[in-house]
């Protein structure tokens, strides 16, 4: 709606402040000609979707947190298999996975 965007604009505009009072203070002074006030309106604008990128975010850790439970479960099977004996082949087979992959889970 007309005063969604508006609000959006002002949210905008304060932030574009933002960054160019800190620029003017010398703490930014790489993104000085950036900080233009219509420079960093029209980026956030047209380049920046806080929905997506919460859901990119979410779901790259979720991705990362699905790969690490899976690492931490293989490697709890090849201590046990390990512990009894068995050769890196052997897991590797039964586990049906690489025999580097396995040596290197297992520290090896």
């Amino acid at each position: 709606t007309k005063n969604s965007l508006k609000n959006k604009e002002k949210r905008l505009d304060l932030i574009g402040r933002k960054i160019y009072d800190k620029t003017k203070c010398g703490k930014l002074v790489q993104t000085r000609k950036l900080a233009e006030r219509g420079v960093v309106m029209h980026m956030l604008l047209t380049h920046y979707d806080e929905k997506k990128y919460l859901k990119d975010t979410f779901e790259e850790g979720r991705r990362e947190g699905m790969e690490e439970g899976i690492e931490k479960k293989l490697k709890e099977q090849i201590q046990k298999k390990l512990s009894k004996g068995k050769t890196i082949t052997e897991i590797a087979e039964e586990l049906e996975e690489e025999v580097s992959v396995i040596e290197r889970l297992a520290g090896r």
